[in-house]
């Protein structure tokens, strides 16, 4: 991961390569290395980065550079809720990709697939799509990218709650990373912690997830709003209340800064209210719960949603109010059913797609300005 100097650095390169008289490949290399840059940080720049490498790259015929874009672009438009032209994307860039034979290039629109994948929860064809990009870097001595693909893999299991299978995938990233003096050792080390206290194991995370902090450089907020989080859960769940605030309100502040997660924002006000039931404070949970739903709807996650309202609903029944918790029990049915719908939708979306590209492989053959 990049400092944020090293980012600066990147767009000085960009700016310099666009003052030139003509358009050039190194151009359209820098801004796909920008817009690589730019996606976890803010992706509308990275979607108008990607834009621009991508139109260059076809102006110039320059086949490696419109591949790349299209891939960053499949990847970018997963990430703002374009799923079928994210899926349209990616099968295009995996298609030239496979013809020039680039598998560096085949794995990054293979990736856009497998979460998409998982956004459907089409969880064989998810794991299918990891093992076959495991096997791809395993065959090219791919350490990094394999380490990497593990990790991602483990995440699908954290998604899915099964954290045992969780655990020993992210334990065969963390070996990895660990070899290769990597940075992201910290993300593999926390997502452990994670797993391994949803497991009943709060000593043995609480170890694992004070190193990923202590590794998490300062100016990696996405990062460090994350292992906050999961350091107030254990501390939670060890019932050190104080501890447990204290990271918590850390990560609730981070996400919510410029550059941070809602989504997250969502996860951690959740267990803030888990921390304030703790303390009997019923009205403070409430609130928590409240602002949740709020987060999770400017997310766009009616699953954050969803948690928030049945929270909501149960918290209502212990208060033995009914029509408060019916009215929230039906809005988390409302959340519940949308999120069952998407699936569906995204589901049909891949099976049309795939035949929609299909048709085109004839198309695309015969294309020279690629």
């Amino acid at each position: 991961m990049r400092t944020p100097s090293e980012k600066q650095s990147l767009e000085q390169k960009a700016a310099e390569l666009r003052s030139t008289p003509m358009p050039s490949a190194p151009l359209v290399d820098a801004l796909n290395t920008l817009t690589l840059e730019l996606v976890p940080v803010d992706l509308l720049h990275a979607l108008a980065t990607a834009q621009e490498a991508r139109s260059l790259a076809r102006l110039l015929k320059y086949q490696k550079g419109t591949i790349t874009s299209l891939a960053r672009l499949s990847w970018i438009h997963l990430q703002i809720g374009e799923f079928d032209l994210a899926l349209r994307e990616a099968q295009e860039a995996q298609f030239f990709a496979e013809q020039i034979d680039d598998y560096v290039l085949i794995l990054q629109a293979q990736q856009t697939l497998v979460h998409a994948y998982q956004q459907a929860r089409d969880v064989k064809k998810a794991e299918a799509g990891w093992q076959k990009m495991l096997s791809l870097a395993q065959a090219h001595n791919d350490k990094a990218r394999e380490a990497d693909y593990w990790l991602n893999f483990g995440l699908l299991y954290l998604d899915l709650r099964d954290y045992r299978r969780a655990l020993e995938l992210t334990k065969r990233a963390k070996e990895l990373f660990m070899k290769l003096n990597d940075s992201h050792l910290a993300m593999a080390l926390n997502n452990i912690a994670f797993a391994l206290t949803n497991l009943g194991c709060s000593d043995e995370a609480l170890t694992l997830a004070e190193d990923a902090l202590a590794r998490c450089d300062p100016g990696w907020t996405v990062w460090r709003a994350e292992f906050l989080h999961t350091l107030g859960v254990i501390r939670l769940n060890r019932e050190e209340y104080d501890l447990a605030r204290a990271g918590l309100d850390e990560s609730l502040a981070l996400s919510l800064a410029p550059g941070g997660r809602k989504h997250l924002a969502a996860r951690v006000l959740m267990d803030i209210a888990k921390l304030e039931l703790a303390h009997n404070d019923t009205a403070r949970a409430f609130t928590a719960l409240e602002r949740a739903h709020i987060f999770g709807g400017e997310a766009q996650s009616h699953t954050l949603q969803a948690e928030a309202q049945y929270a909501i609903s149960a918290l209502y029944m212990l208060a033995h109010a009914w029509d408060q918790a019916d009215y929230y029990h039906d809005r988390y049915l409302g959340h519940k059913n949308r999120v069952a719908i998407g699936r569906i939708e995204k589901e049909m979306s891949l099976i049309r797609v795939a035949a929609e590209m299909d048709a085109q492989h004839p198309i695309w053959a015969q294309r020279g300005d690629q």
